[in-house]
């Protein structure tokens, strides 16, 4: 586990981050931006589990949580929740 000595300045960062992508996305999917490689992505509702082959990509999450599965290895992302965040939306930034 990575020890991160700022993690209430990460939070506020990524709470204004949240707070940009929620503005410049209208609904669930995939939203693509000016800057032609990079994209938002936003999931107003859990969902089960989607099964694709993707190309290589960086995805931050924002808010919310994934898990990644390879073969029958899980590998678990999840950027801090509060309790209001829980109920909201997954939002994450995608570079390609």
């Amino acid at each position: 586990m990575i020890e991160i000595s700022n993690s209430d300045v990460i939070a506020n960062q990524c709470q204004e981050l949240a707070t940009l992508i929620i503005r410049h996305t209208e609904g669930n999917g995939l939203h693509s931006t000016a800057i032609n490689q990079l994209s938002f992505e936003r999931s107003d509702a859990m969902s089960s589990a989607t099964y694709s082959v993707d190309e290589p990509r960086f995805t931050l999450i924002v808010q919310g949580k994934k898990e990644m599965l390879l073969g029958k290895e899980t590998y678990p992302s999840v950027a801090k929740l509060t309790r209001e965040e829980r109920k909201s939306c997954n939002l994450d930034l995608v570079a390609k």
